[in-house]
């Protein structure tokens, strides 16, 4: 967390402010057909940078399929397809580069996850010597993100 954060103070953009949704991922979207309908879970949204959302979305992608080691479903769009339409939708492109946008996600996801990991341990669902809390899937996806 504390390298992430170094990393991003020295690189993160300064993007324009704007809406964010706070959890923007495929899993908080409700479809008709294959259009989606509607999004929730707004509980995170902010006055932030937009492109928060889409590093997050990408986040979650890259997640969900790298480091699963699952195959990309056929038809399902790249990270740059992805990326494109999100341009094409709000109308601005990525300020910078779109993995630093990225590694801002894998640090918020990172420290959500920590605080959850923690709170399991006092609650006794898990050992005191409990190292989910460092060594957890999400905190090493961003220890590899750091390193690319």
């Amino acid at each position: 967390m504390a390298k992430s954060l170094e990393w991003l103070e020295a690189r993160m953009p300064h993007a324009g402010p704007g809406l964010s949704w706070g959890d923007a991922r495929l899993g908080n979207t409700i479809g008709q057909g294959y259009r989606p309908a509607a999004v929730v879970d707004w509980e995170a949204a902010a006055l932030a940078p937009p492109e928060a959302d889409i590093g997050w979305w990408v986040m979650f992608d890259r997640m969900s399929f790298d480091d699963m080691g699952a195959p990309r479903l056929e038809g399902f769009p790249t990270r740059e397809e992805m990326v494109a339409h999100w341009e094409r939708c709000s109308g601005r492109r990525v300020a910078a580069d779109i993995h630093d946008w990225e590694v801002f996600g894998a640090m918020r996801s990172c420290a959500i996850f920590i605080k959850l990991a923690d709170r399991l341990v006092r609650a006794g669902a898990m050992p005191p010597d409990a190292k989910l809390p460092i060594e957890n899937g999400v905190s090493e996806a961003l220890a590899r993100l750091l390193a690319a």
